[in-house]
């Protein structure tokens, strides 16, 4: 798996999962607030022919973890990656010490009505479906954050974002993990798709350790809508 390092070598690991049709530029924002820190930006999307999944994913990402030798890390997690990190952390808990998932898919996916669910599945390549998919679950973003999101979001192979999107959405079964007790902040925002109840409800109620926060005002992507109060809330959930 391909990955971008910054910020502080000698400071403690985070390592932050982007999430579907994303790459790690949607993180850009945050990264001089978290420049103290030892900042670890995986790609998810490559060009390959293996399949698509949920546990590839994390294999691979638990991979990653080994090779860097990655102990006393933060995890954080946006939107599908919030599901994969959950699912890392279960698999590897010895590894990390915290968790912020920002507006995170539940682990047992989203069902969405069947016409949303093809509008979502076949907008790979297509700026103005991606652009409609952007639209409807964000609020805030700048016009030239909303350009470059969807620049990332065309380069995005239309098989990977198809493969991908089946993969958070039919999810796993809760059932199935490990038991995580490590410390979970899951962060809602005004996301349409995964309201505050709905979070609450799917993925704070069934962790031991987890508190739900807000950051009304914006959307799906709260990282680029509102970085200086997604940085000051991951920094106070690391202390």
């Amino acid at each position: 798996m391909r990955y971008r390092e910054t910020g502080n070598t000698d400071g403690r690991p985070v390592l932050l999962i982007h999430g579907w049709m994303a790459s790690s530029r949607v993180w850009d924002a945050l990264l001089p607030a978290l420049a103290g820190n030892r900042l670890i930006l995986p790609e998810l999307w490559q060009e390959t022919n293996t399949p698509v999944s949920l546990d590839r994913l994390v294999e691979e990402l638990l991979g990653l973890a080994e090779r860097l030798d990655l102990h006393d890390c933060h995890l954080v997690g946006h939107s599908m990656g919030g599901q994969l990190a959950l699912l890392l952390a279960a698999a590897a808990p010895q590894r990390f010490v915290s968790l912020v998932m920002l507006t995170p898919v539940p682990v047992e996916g989203l069902p969405l009505p069947a016409e949303v669910a093809d509008q979502f599945r076949n907008a790979g390549g297509r700026r103005h479906a991606l652009a409609g998919i952007l639209d409807a679950c964000c609020f805030a973003l700048a016009p030239e954050d909303r350009e470059r999101l969807l620049d990332e979001a065309t380069r995005i192979a239309p098989e990977i974002i198809a493969a991908s999107f089946d993969a958070w959405q039919q999810g796993r079964q809760h059932t199935e993990l490990q038991p995580v007790e490590l410390p979970v902040t899951v962060v809602a925002t005004d996301d349409p798709f995964l309201p505050p109840a709905l979070l609450d409800a799917a993925i704070v109620r069934k962790l031991p350790n987890a508190r739900l926060a807000s950051i009304p005002g914006c959307g799906h992507y709260p990282q680029v809508e509102a970085p200086q109060r997604v940085a000051e809330l991951l920094i106070e959930s690391w202390q």
